[in-house]
Formats: structure tokens, C-alpha cells, sequence
């Protein structure tokens, strides 16, 4: 998944005034929600993939992604 807003014109450095280039958020995302260690009956399992539940990345992560399909059903529709 790429939500192309934080990209678009340097958003993120903007908003949240810092200086990261996009490929270290990319990077950043990529270690926050791939091969997660998480605890269920005494066992320790990972997650290859996703979110945890109950993280609150997987909130930001669900808006952007509904966000973007909105807009691009919204643009496919002729609604924009």
C-alpha cells in the first residue's frame, strides 16, 4: 500500500516539521508492521505482515487507505 499524500510537495516534513526523506518514511512504515513479535497464551508469535491489533498505526494506515479509494472511486465516477 502507498498513500501518495505524505509525498505530495514535501507534506510530511510540512505539517509535522521535520526532515525525513520519503524513503526513510517508506523504511520507517516498512520495520513498524512487518515480522512483529506479539505474545497470545504464553506463546510468542509473529506477524509477518499488517498491523497489530489495537495499534494505533493501523487507524492512520486504514484512513489513508479508504481516503485514497474514496477519492480514486470518487475521480473514476466523475464526482470530482
Amino acid at each position: 500500500m502507498r498513500a501518495d499524500k505524505p509525498f505530495n510537495d514535501n507534506w510530511f516534513n510540512n505539517t509535522r516539521n521535520m526532515n525525513i526523506a520519503n524513503d526513510d518514511i517508506v523504511e520507517l512504515l516498512s520495520v513498524a508492521t512487518k515480522h512483529q513479535l506479539f505474545q497470545f497464551n504464553r506463546n510468542l508469535y509473529e506477524q509477518i505482515d499488517g498491523v497489530a491489533m489495537g495499534s494505533p498505526l493501523g487507524l492512520l494506515m486504514a484512513n489513508g487507505r479508504l481516503g485514497r479509494e474514496t477519492r480514486t472511486r470518487e475521480q473514476a465516477s466523475g464526482f470530482l
